[in-house]
């Protein structure tokens, strides 16, 4: 049987990783499970291994933050090592981070056939890194699996139709599972909007980060704001009465907070479907999103960085459309499994 190397580095990635792990189990599939260290804070990282009970990895790779180049660089060199100890036979690579762009360029050019997992994915802006982390793994890619039509339909359009499985989406899996504990976690009782901000787009400067929570401060609007480590440092000296700026949350504790809130305010394409999932509102604090469906569907509002729009869209909710499930049936896991183990 073939041995599979999983390499994964942020809290999206180790998300997926335990919608498949129950699967590679069950499967009894060899596997080496890789992490990169580009989530390296407890609250990032390690939480989610406690919280959803996964394995500690074989291996972490401890390559910390970094600029772009040198964290991909860093994550190849260390991985290098790890694949010429382990020989794994297929790689197996989730998302769009820089740990899964190194992945991609090092099982190539070690001639290790790989499996992009949520391949296909497209918000056409190629400032954003994560773009050009999709767009070369799955031009690298032997096996892509795509979580919605519109995923595999992207692909279509660029000329890749080999291999291409839309299993749905591993982190709706997961949701599925864990949906009946959601309400174990205590959420505030007052009313609230849940606001998450981390791309650097948005946080390289404190100028956007400030002035949004002002305003949100001025208009009185109450804020639970789990703030990724180097955010809370840009924010941290603001004086705000209507915004509880708390340490990043974990996976259940996160899901309860948006079941609880009013609206979603964010700028992550995970918090997004989850959002989603939960049938809530959510403002994406970009100019487009990789999850289209969402906006389609009407539970989500484009406001980009127009601090305007986003109050504006909170004192006046929309009317949501019907919501429709596009992203599986919660077996995502199980299909995925089943095709490398007929590799």
């Amino acid at each position: 049987m073939k041995r599979f190397l999983f390499l994964v580095g942020a809290r999206p990635q180790i998300i997926k990783f335990a919608a498949l792990f129950s699967e590679i189990k069950r499967h009894r599939l060899k596997y080496i499970l890789v992490h990169s260290g580009q989530h390296y804070d407890k609250t990032l990282s390690d939480i989610f291994f406690e919280e959803l009970n996964l394995p500690e990895p074989h291996y972490n790779l401890k390559v910390g933050s970094g600029s772009h180049a040198s964290q991909t660089a860093e994550i190849m060199l260390a991985l290098q090592n790890v694949i010429d100890r382990e020989k794994p036979d297929f790689g197996v690579l989730f998302g769009d981070t820089n740990t899964t762009l190194a992945g991609s360029l090092l099982f190539s050019q070690k001639n290790i056939p790989f499996a992009h997992i949520e391949a296909g994915l497209r918000s056409y802006n190629k400032n954003m890194p994560e773009e050009i982390n999709r767009i070369i793994t799955d031009r690298l890619a032997l096996i892509l699996f795509t979580p919605s039509r519109l995923a595999s339909e992207n692909l279509k359009k660029e000329g890749i139709i080999e291999n291409v499985y839309e299993v749905g989406d591993l982190h709706f899996d997961l949701f599925k599972k864990v949906e009946h504990r959601i309400n174990n976690n205590p959420a505030p009782k007052k009313p609230y909007v849940f606001l998450t901000v981390h791309r650097e787009e948005n946080t390289e400067s404190p100028e956007f980060i400030q002035s949004l929570l002002n305003a949100l401060d001025r208009e009185k609007i109450r804020c639970i704001f789990p703030a990724h480590p180097r955010t809370h440092n840009l924010v941290k000296n603001l004086k705000l009465k209507h915004i509880e700026i708390i340490k990043p949350l974990p996976y259940l504790k996160t899901l309860n907070f948006i079941k609880h809130a009013d609206m979603v305010i964010t700028d992550s394409g995970g918090l997004q479907k989850e959002a989603y999932f939960l049938k809530k509102r959510v403002i994406i604090l970009r100019k487009e999103t990789e999850w289209g469906e969402i906006v389609k569907s009407g539970f989500a509002k484009l406001a980009g960085r127009d601090i305007e729009t986003v109050i504006k869209l909170l004192k006046t909710p929309w009317e949501v459309g019907k919501y429709f499930n596009y992203y599986g049936t919660g077996n995502a896991a199980h299909k995925i499994a089943e095709l490398l183990v007929s590799l």
